[in-house]
């Protein structure tokens, strides 16, 4: 093809049309850059086409890891909302002190007698911020709704971090007066669940609720402990609407992803 233009405009000088030969020539640079252009479009095509598949791969994982954080928020929620329950039920115990009873109480201990780290599963937005490329993410509203949600799980774990001392250092050490699994046999529904199969005589039955009769009253006595209960009541309370927020705030990212996903 450079052969072939090459002789037309030898032929043209030979010829003496000097007129026609720069018409020529400005045609002929005219096709170049056409040339080039379009080379250059094509180019950007496969590069945007290559964005494109990179950024819906990105998107796909983090829609899978919003899944994950919408069962991982509400599971946290619905176990803060059996925390506040079982506080709530074992402050009303203690004002009845109705001992008779005290087997019912056991379930409560058991909740709140545990503790449970605040994390977070997004590893795809992790790696996004971490390697510089949040910037795939065509739309800013994603990005700014990701980053949003970051700083409202970073809120909840601060919280978190803040509430443990106390919650700690007020309701540990007075658990520890009373083990409520050295008595789940006691108690028909924990007995199935923890599958115990010792069978108690009557005799040693009575003799374990006295036992444990004794043990809780210390427990029930504990200014500190009761002062635990009511700080895991009041932050656990105060921790639900902000949980809340954060299951609307994934509920939506979700939407947002796959509406992009669709495009």
């Amino acid at each position: 093809m450079i052969k072939f233009f090459r002789k037309i405009r030898k032929k043209l000088l030979s010829e003496g049309k000097t007129g026609k030969y720069l018409k020529y020539a400005f045609g002929e640079i005219v096709l170049v850059v056409i040339g080039i252009l379009i080379a250059l479009s094509i180019n950007n095509w496969n590069e945007q086409n290559k964005a494109d598949k990179v950024e819906n791969v990105f998107l796909k994982r983090l829609l899978v890891d919003l899944n994950k954080d919408k069962t991982y928020l509400e599971s946290i929620h619905s176990r803060r909302e059996s925390q506040i329950r079982a506080a709530k039920a074992i402050i009303d115990f203690s004002i009845e002190t109705k001992l008779d009873s005290i087997i019912y109480q056991l379930p409560n201990m058991l909740t709140i007698s545990s503790w449970q780290e605040t994390t977070s599963n997004q590893n795809t937005f992790l790696e996004l911020i971490s390697s510089g490329n949040l910037n795939i993410i065509k739309s800013d509203s994603i990005k700014d709704r990701l980053l949003s949600l970051d700083r409202s799980y970073k809120a909840l774990i601060n919280d978190d971090k803040t509430n443990k001392e106390p919650y700690v250092s007020n309701l540990w050490p007075s658990v520890d007066l009373i083990n409520p699994y050295s008595y789940l046999v006691l108690e028909p529904d924990l007995n199935q669940e923890f599958r115990i199969s010792e069978r108690l005589k009557t005799n040693e039955i009575e003799k374990m609720l006295i036992e444990l009769k004794q043990d809780f009253k210390k427990v029930l006595d504990s200014k500190k402990f009761r002062s635990g209960l009511m700080n895991a009541m009041d932050s656990y309370a105060r921790s639900l609407p902000v949980i809340e927020g954060m299951i609307e705030q994934v509920v939506n990212l979700m939407s947002k992803i796959e509406i992009e996903l669709k495009k």
